[in-house]
């Protein structure tokens, strides 16, 4: 209303009315658009008094302010918007702060919630890589030592075999190479012995 009310033609007085109309409309879409967000209850409270307040506001600027300043009477605008409008202004100034206060303390508090979310998988992954780490390490030994003990019956074979002793077989049934070998080495014993038997 205080542009109608400066506007020095009549064509930007009307300017300035329809830009009034026009922010209502905005704020009205602006509104729904953050309402259908799901308000929370902290949030609908202060959300309320402001949809309010600035119906209030905008009650007082279209059928009160907005006529005075059409017909050029800016006193009584100025008492009007001190008495009025600016206390409508002050509530929902207040109340926008409500809401931004309470924005800040959800964002905060997912914040926090993301970080505790982080510290917990981070953890659960280390515990997973350091469990998986020992596991292999676990498994390799038992590998190893089975391989060992294969390599280690064979040599016994061979060394009874150095010694002239043919008697002594390396017993491995494993299909890997260390166990192929030991069956060849077997075979190659028990022929041995035939040929010396005989």
């Amino acid at each position: 209303a205080r542009d109608i009310a400066l506007a020095p033609t009549p064509a930007d007085k009307q300017d300035a009315v329809d830009g009034l109309d026009e922010t209502s409309a905005e704020f009205d879409k602006i509104a729904h658009s953050y309402a259908s967000t799901g308000l929370t209850p902290k949030q609908k409270v202060p959300f309320d008094d402001l949809r309010s307040q600035v119906a209030q506001y905008l009650d007082v600027q279209e059928n009160v302010m907005e006529p005075l300043a059409l017909a050029g009477k800016l006193e009584k605008w100025n008492v009007v918007n001190d008495s009025r409008a600016k206390p409508l202004t002050a509530v929902m100034t207040k109340d926008v702060g409500a809401l931004v206060a309470i924005e800040a303390a959800e964002a905060r508090n997912a914040v926090d919630e993301v970080d505790r979310s982080y510290a917990s998988n981070r953890l659960t992954a280390i515990i997973l890589l350091v469990g998986g780490s020992l596991a292999a390490l676990l498994l390799g030994l038992v590998v190893a030592r089975s391989i060992a003990r294969s390599v280690a019956r064979v040599k016994s074979v061979t060394d009874a075999l150095a010694e002239g002793d043919l008697t002594q077989t390396a017993g491995l049934t494993t299909r890997d190479e260390i166990g192929l070998m030991a069956a060849s080495f077997d075979r190659a014993t028990g022929r041995l012995r035939e040929l010396m038997g005989t």
